[in-house]
C-alpha cells in the first residue's frame, strides 16, 4: 500500500518546464571528440573544456556548469541572455569577488534541500 508524503512538494516554490527541445542532445562520439568532461589522452579530467572554464567555487556551480556544457542552449534569446549575464560579472570585478565570497559559505544546499525533504531525513540532515 502506498502512502501519501504530504510533504513532498511543499517546498517547490516555482516550477520551471524542462523541454527536450530546449537544449542540444550531443552524443556521446560528440562528446569524446570535443573533450568536454573526458580527455581522448588518458580519460581524465584534465585539459577538458570543463576544467578549462570552471572557475566555481561550489559543488551547485560545479554541477550547473557541467550541465551547461552538456546540454547547450538552442534558443537564441535564451543565449543571448546567458551571455550578458555572464559578461556582466565578467566584466565587474568587486561584484564578481563579492558574489563568491558570498556563495563559498553556502555549501551544496541542492544535496541538503534533497535530504532534508525526504519523510525520513534525520535530525542532522534538517
Amino acid at each position: 500500500m502506498e502512502r501519501p508524503q504530504r510533504c513532498a512538494l511543499s517546498q517547490v516554490v516555482r516550477l520551471r518546464p524542462y523541454r527536450l527541445g530546449d537544449t542540444m542532445a550531443l552524443d556521446e562520439a560528440t562528446g569524446h571528440h570535443l573533450e568536454i568532461f573526458r580527455n581522448s589522452e588518458d580519460g581524465g579530467r584534465a585539459r577538458t573544456l570543463l576544467s578549462r572554464i570552471d572557475q566555481t567555487v561550489t559543488p551547485l556551480g560545479a554541477r550547473r556548469i557541467a550541465r551547461w556544457l552538456g546540454y547547450p542552449l538552442l534558443d537564441p534569446h535564451a543565449i543571448a541572455e546567458r551571455q550578458e549575464a555572464v559578461a556582466y560579472l565578467a566584466s565587474r570585478d568587486r561584484p564578481r569577488r563579492r558574489l563568491r565570497e558570498a556563495l563559498r559559505a553556502v555549501r551544496d544546499l541542492e544535496r541538503r534541500f534533497a535530504k532534508a525533504a525526504r519523510p525520513g531525513a534525520t535530525p542532522r540532515d534538517l
